[in-house]
């Protein structure tokens, strides 16, 4: 019960935040009314233990436990899912201290996936985060050009879009953008069907598949 409390923010009610629902004022930092506080409490339960699809419930668990203020998402599908986590993450921060960086492939997306233009994207998720990154490209390509800028990143999201060929080369990356506290998951598919399942990674894992990246690199040279 104390972890359900904790991840769901039973254990903030009483500090300031920004109200995410409809009949509380949207965009402005508050001490939350209990009708508020409420209403938002409710939304949190439902995404981290009712939400569909099932798996994603662990990644809002995580955004909600971790309190999640810099957020690193590889491939947005529908961008619904980046939407919901930024949402939990305005339970707890300042709009303003919030950053969101999505890396997708959006106009060069293969048939196989739903259809998601850089610009479409940028109008859903700019109205709850201040502070947004779309990067169009490969993971490697992207990282390369952005991880630097991603130091302290606090949850780290990888799409099943994305397979270990496509992410081969981007491991090296990661390690820099870990702080001890980083909760890194990785969507994978169930089988042949199409539900999914979040595996969380271990830095030491990280650390390993980076390493290996660097040998080859090593060895190729």
């Amino acid at each position: 019960m104390a972890a359900f409390m904790h991840f769901c923010g039973f254990d903030s009610i009483r500090s300031t935040f920004r109200a995410e629902d409809d009949k509380c004022p949207t965009g402005v930092i508050h001490e939350p009314t209990a009708k508020c506080v409420s209403m938002g409490i409710l939304s949190r339960i439902f995404l981290c233990y009712f939400s569909q699809p099932k798996a994603e419930r662990q990644l809002y668990r995580a955004a909600a436990g971790t309190r999640a203020s810099r957020i690193v998402e590889i491939g947005l599908g529908t961008g619904r899912r980046a939407r919901r986590v930024i949402e939990i993450s305005r339970c707890y921060h300042p709009a303003e201290q919030i950053h969101y960086t999505g890396i997708d492939w959006f106009e060069a997306r293969p048939e196989s996936q739903p259809t998601l233009r850089l610009k479409q994207a940028f109008q859903m998720l700019r109205p709850v985060a201040r502070t947004l990154q779309l990067i169009p490209g490969d993971p490697r390509s992207a990282l390369a050009r952005a991880a630097n800028g991603l130091v302290g990143s606090d949850l780290i999201v990888i799409s099943a879009d994305y397979d270990e060929s496509d992410l081969a080369n981007a491991w090296f990356y990661f390690p820099r953008m870990l702080h001890p506290g980083t909760v890194v998951l990785r969507e994978d598919f169930l089988g042949d069907s199409q539900e999914t399942r979040f595996e969380r990674i271990s830095h030491d894992e990280i650390a390993k598949r980076a390493q290996k990246r660097q040998t080859n690199l090593l060895r190729a040279a």
